[in-house]
């Protein structure tokens, strides 16, 4: 409160020489204080200082201060700030005064502040190694400028180091250390990526001089981190020929939490296991499969390999954990060739032989019934079956490939009679020829097959001859077969066959059972079976031949008055009846034969030239009986001629040859030296027959004993 002794008088107040305003109730100034040595001190600067409050002066003359909380709070227990202020005052004459006035402020003690922990400070992230921990410090003031000591509380105890869940703090001064527990640091590892477990909450405190304290809760969080997976990759070896490799991986990840994804590459191509769906990847030897546990097989598809060679190839495996975890590794496969047999393959439609060989470097060879194929380009082998001829070229191009065609059917006799014994057996008409494509390895290194050919009836000799096969006449229910106009192939079975050859170079086998074999036109070729059959060559030069049994042969008209051809009759085993014209080769083989001349003159085959060959080219006839007339003709066997003739043949048990004449005839009896030195004696006599009387002779041959022909 302010007077002026002048009533009436206005007066005008200042702080410190800062006046209030006109129209203002009050002025009002900061207060700063620093402390030194000595204590608090104001000062009119913000600078370095600490704001203390306002002073205020009001209008009416009243003051106070209006101290700051958080600069008074700087005052320690005690200590003072004086502020000194000068009041001043004046009225509308000039007149002034001025008093001083002083505020002390006198401080107490206040409580220590501490910041609460930072997460990022608190949080220990796995780092893998066995002893983890982290550090820190603790923030905390006191605006008293008191100094600080720090503990834990533990129950009602202040300790510097205490254990709490999974690890231990440690205060060193306002420095704390958490140390992990060793034991627990593997399953920290295993935690895995972002996962986060309490590793131990603890309480902090701040005390001042005057033990006011102030606390913050530590609490500690551990933190997993992602581990890659790990896995060994196994060395691999394998032989051609050997079962599968089979294995587990056994990829392994510390991380608890993750699932493991296997994956396979293989140059360009790779794959990913996933549930019930295996990674399949070809590599160049062979295939890798690798299922979603991590087992695998590898199985051999490529068997290039030869004996002994070796090879290697890889295969990358990839295994991640979802979480960015990955690891990769090579397996390494270590392949040992063996050998591989060769693969033969037949085409039946274009008649082509070949072969493969997955061995690198295997030189294969092709042999058919034993004979090797020339391999040369366009190369031709000819190889014998049973019935014929089939040839195999070489392909211009193609290695290891053959064409077969051209079969050739054999027509001699031995060909020809096993074909009929097939045909009797009820077998179809087919020769065989066996393969054997070897690469030259004496261990697994054949491939064989058979070939069969068809034998071809409508044109086995490729000019129309035809093949034909005696069947049942259904009007006569003879067996019976006719050629047409080819060189034909007739053959008889187990029946009395009938066969035909008409026109063209025809071969005829008779087979089993009592036959007709008629070779008409053409110079033909007719085999007699063994149960005594009659051949008829019929026009042409052609060869007959008798079998086991006591035979008919005659071998027809010939060409030798034109050109000196005849026919040619082997009689065989058995006692053969054979029939001469001129220009035949007669040879009667074994046991008793007996050559007809009909129409004409034994005689004359010692000298008529008109007989050509004559006796020079009979041989293995024991009799030879001519008439001048027909009496022979139609006569096939023995014993007709005998009752024709009245000369009948016999043989004895040692092999000798008797002729006996019918007494009922006058024989005359003469020699005859034939010019290669057999001696003849022939017998001449005159029969009646129904058209007259024949004159007949008979010439029988001087034998030893034994030589039955």
């Amino acid at each position: 409160m302010t007077y002026d002794v002048d009533a009436g008088d206005s007066l005008t107040l200042n702080l410190n020489g800062h006046a209030i305003a006109s129209g203002s109730t009050s002025v009002t100034e900061a207060v700063y204080a620093y402390r030194d040595a000595s204590g608090w001190h104001t000062t009119n600067t913000s600078s370095g200082t600490v704001y203390m409050g306002l002073l205020e002066l009001n209008k009416d003359g009243t003051y106070n201060f209006q101290g700051d909380k958080g600069g008074i709070a700087h005052l320690a227990e005690g200590e003072t700030l004086t502020i000194d202020a000068r009041i001043g005052v004046s009225d509308a004459a000039g007149a002034t005064d001025t008093a001083k006035v002083a505020v002390t402020v006198t401080g107490t003690n206040d409580s220590p502040k501490m910041e609460a922990f930072d997460a990022d400070a608190t949080t220990l992230t796995d780092n893998g190694a066995s002893v983890q921990s982290l550090s820190g410090t603790i923030s905390a003031t006191d605006v008293d400028g008191d100094t600080l000591t720090y503990y834990i509380r533990s129950g009602g105890k202040y300790v510097t180091e205490l254990h709490d869940g999974h690890g231990t703090l440690k205060l060193d001064g306002k420095n704390y250390t958490y140390t992990l527990d060793a034991a627990y640091a593997k399953s920290l590892e295993a935690q895995g990526k972002d996962v986060t477990t309490e590793g131990g909450a603890f309480t902090v405190v701040t005390v001042d001089k005057y033990g006011v304290e102030t606390s913050q809760t530590l609490a500690i969080t551990l933190k997993g981190v992602n581990n890659d997976p790990t896995f060994t990759a196994p060395s691999l070896s394998i032989v051609e020929g050997a079962s599968p490799l089979t294995g587990n991986l056994g990829a392994v990840d510390m991380d608890t939490n993750d699932a493991v994804t296997y994956s396979l590459a293989y140059g360009t191509s790779s794959a990913t296991a996933s549930g019930a769906t295996n990674a399949v990847v070809e590599g160049h030897y062979g295939q890798l499969t690798l299922d979603a546990s991590g087992n695998y097989k590898y199985t051999l598809t490529n068997h290039e390999l030869a004996q002994g060679a070796k090879a290697t190839e890889t295969f990358t495996v990839t295994v991640k954990d979802g979480q960015g975890g990955t690891v990769s590794h090579d397996v390494v496969v270590n392949i040992t060739g063996t050998n591989d047999a060769p693969v033969a393959h037949l085409d039946a439609a274009s008649h082509a032989l070949s072969a493969t060989d997955v061995d690198l470097g295997d030189h294969l060879t092709f042999s058919v019934n034993g004979h090797e194929l020339n391999a040369a380009a366009q190369g031709t082998t000819e190889v014998h079956g049973a019935f014929g001829t089939l040839t195999f070229t070489a392909d211009e191009t193609h290695k290891d490939m053959f064409f077969y065609g051209d079969y050739k059917l054999d027509s001699s006799y031995d060909s020809i009679s096993k074909l009929a014994a097939l045909h009797d057996a009820g077998s179809d008409l087919k020769d065989t020829f066996s393969y054997t494509v070897s690469d030259g390895h004496s261990t697994n290194g054949q491939a064989s097959g058979t070939i069969s050919v068809d034998i071809n009836t409508d044109n086995w000799d490729g000019q129309g001859g035809h093949l034909f096969i005696a069947q049942e006449n259904s009007a006569t229910h003879a067996y019976e077969a006719a050629g047409g106009a080819g060189s034909d192939i007739l053959i008889g079975g187990s029946h009395d066959d009938i066969l035909y050859g008409g026109a063209g170079d025809d071969i005829l086998y008779g087979g089993a059972g009592h036959n007709q074999l008629y070779g008409e036109d053409g110079n033909d070729t007719l085999y007699a079976g063994n149960a005594g059959d009659h051949l008829y060559g019929g026009a042409g030069n052609d060869h007959l031949y008798g079998g086991t049994g006591s035979d008919f042969l005659d071998g027809g008209a010939n060409t030798f008055a034109t050109d000196g051809g005849g026919n040619h009759l082997y009689g065989g085993a058995g006692n053969d009846v054979l029939v001469f014209h001129q220009g035949d080769t007669i040879d009667g083989g074994s046991g008793t034969d007996m050559l007809l001349v009909k129409g004409g003159s034994v005689d004359a085959l010692f000298t008529g030239a008109e007989h050509a060959k004559g006796v020079d080219g009979i041989t293995g006839v024991e009799v030879m009986v001519s008439t001048s007339g027909d009496a022979l003709n139609n006569l096939t066997d023995m014993a007709e001629i005998a009752s024709k003739t009245g000369v009948s043949i016999s043989t004895g048990s040692d092999g000798s040859t008797a002729v006996s004449f019918d007494a009922s005839h006058t024989w005359t009896t003469t020699t005859q030296t034939a010019s290669n030195g057999t001696v003849w004696d022939v017998h001449s006599t005159t029969i009646t027959t129904d058209s007259g009387s024949e004159a007949v002779q008979v010439a029988v041959q001087h034998l030893t004993t034994n030589q039955g022909g």
